[in-house]
């Protein structure tokens, strides 16, 4: 069940529920109120699809991974070369 955020417009309280999606709280525990109650919009996660600082990322260890590969590529051949 998902978790709602009710503020109480007289006392200005604010209150944490877990209840369905049907249900709405109207009665304030804190100052005895009925219909005082507010729904407050929570915060959304949101997910980024392009993600550029991934990218960055990725595309440095793809450099580091090619560059590391030519290397041991030049140290055999060095190798292979003095025996």
């Amino acid at each position: 069940m998902p978790k709602y955020i009710y503020k109480c417009k007289e006392c200005e309280v604010y209150l944490e529920a877990i209840h369905s999606m049907t249900e709405r709280l109207t009665y304030c525990d804190n100052c005895d109120r009925v219909d005082s109650l507010i729904k407050v919009p929570a915060n959304i996660a949101v997910q980024y699809r392009d993600n550029q600082v991934g990218k960055v990322v990725d595309d440095y260890i793809r450099e580091a991974k090619d560059s590391l590969q030519e290397e041991k590529q030049r140290i055999s051949k060095e190798e292979y070369e003095n025996d």
